[in-house]
């Protein structure tokens, strides 16, 4: 077993896109990284590290890593991860983490880890969802898409900037970011009067993209870095409106929770309704019923990068039947330590009256699962007759 390690991300994707291909879906991160990776290196750090696992029969694998994100696997024989291990180990001292399937991401953290005697810790775990199917949508919402102009830099700058301050984790100027990408029409803004949204493509899969919604410019900014070649708006799930409808509608890790109230509940229900094609499910990820959430809980989580430490504490509550989450942060880098804090509010429901809200909302859960992605369940359901 062979790890073979490329300078070019040129003949990185002609070696290894052939491999990827057979998987779509599943490698879409890395093959529009790898593209993307061909016109512009921008918003990474050196060095970057592409490479491919090979036995007799050609490609069985790759790992990639574009700093200061972690390190990304694909599926791989097992035999291949000890000589990965060490071939990463000689390009970085220390990896923030590893992302990829779960098999290979857990064992190749152990090995990493017990080599170095640190602890590695499962901080997430996500699905990947292929469509297969496109109805064109019957209307259209008001304003257009259009590509983004010199003049709308300030603009993008400072959703960029929002996320750099928000986030802290990522180096990227947003300025040569909002230039680079208005100079290779990269990005595009959706105008109702002013702009309104924006979704930039920085790689795509060769027959795919991805699409991605968020109320924070901040983390509409996170997501496309960890997924290139995604398209991503602005919206508040009760009310977006993107003009089209979709297969899968997915509201995962709690998120649902932001909404605070079952009338608002029940809106953004109906507003995941309206996006739904014909046979087309929303999957919801609830956050806590009022019985299981721990007030008065504190816990602690720290992380290391390069160049970076962050300490996190967090203490739950419950105010006017809300659970309350305090973070504070301490982030510390060579120049200082910063000290940050936020508050995050989210309603508790009850998994009958989530329930009773998708029916209200003309949906009908098809599935149930109690135990779901972390422990808090899942609910699947299609829109009523």
């Amino acid at each position: 077993m062979d790890i073979v390690r490329f300078s070019s991300a040129r003949a990185f994707r002609e070696r290894a896109e052939p491999w990827l291909l057979r998987a779509e879906a599943e490698h879409n991160l890395l093959l529009g990284l790898a593209r993307r990776l061909e016109e512009s290196t921008a918003g990474f750090q050196p060095p970057i590290y592409l490479a491919t696992v090979e036995d007799d029969h050609g490609v069985a694998g790759c790992a990639f890593r574009t700093p200061p994100f972690p390190l990304g696997l694909t599926r791989m024989p097992p035999e291949a991860l000890p000589p990965l291990v060490e071939d990463v180990a000689q390009v970085y001292a220390a990896i923030p983490g590893v992302l990829g399937p779960g098999v290979e991401a857990r064992a190749f953290a152990a090995l990493w880890s017990a080599e170095r005697s640190v602890v590695a810790r499962e901080e997430m775990r996500e699905r990947i969802y292929q469509l297969e199917a496109v109805v064109a949508p019957a209307w259209l919402p008001g304003g257009r898409l259009r590509s983004a102009r010199p003049e709308d830099v300030p603009l993008l700058e400072a959703w960029g900037a929002a996320f750099v301050a928000e986030a802290g984790i990522h180096p990227a100027d947003p300025g040569a970011w909002a230039r680079d990408g208005v100079a290779r029409g990269t990005i595009v803004v959706w105008e109702d009067g002013e702009p309104r949204a924006m979704a930039a493509e920085e790689g795509r899969s060769p027959h795919g993209a991805r699409i991605g919604l968020d109320l924070e410019p901040a983390f509409v900014r996170i997501a496309q870095r960890k997924t290139p070649g995604g398209d991503f708006f602005r919206a508040d799930m009760m009310g977006f409106d993107l003009g089209r409808t979709y297969d899968v509608v997915l509201c995962l890790f709690g998120s649902i929770g932001y909404v605070r109230t079952l009338e608002n509940l029940r809106r953004a229900l109906e507003c995941f309704r309206k996006h739904l094609a014909p046979g087309g499910v929303v999957v919801v990820e609830p956050w806590f019923e009022p019985a299981a959430w721990q007030p008065g809980r504190v816990m602690l989580v720290t992380a290391e990068g390069e160049g970076i430490s962050v300490c996190r504490m967090s203490r739950s509550a419950v105010r006017d039947g809300l659970s309350v989450i305090e973070f504070e942060y301490l982030i510390g880098r060579a120049a200082g330590i910063e000290h940050r804090r936020e508050v995050h509010e989210l309603g508790l429901f009850t998994a009958a009256e989530l329930a009773q809200c998708f029916a209200a909302a003309g949906l009908d859960v098809v599935e149930h699962d109690r135990e779901g992605l972390t422990g808090r369940g899942l609910f699947v359901a299609r829109a009523g007759a």
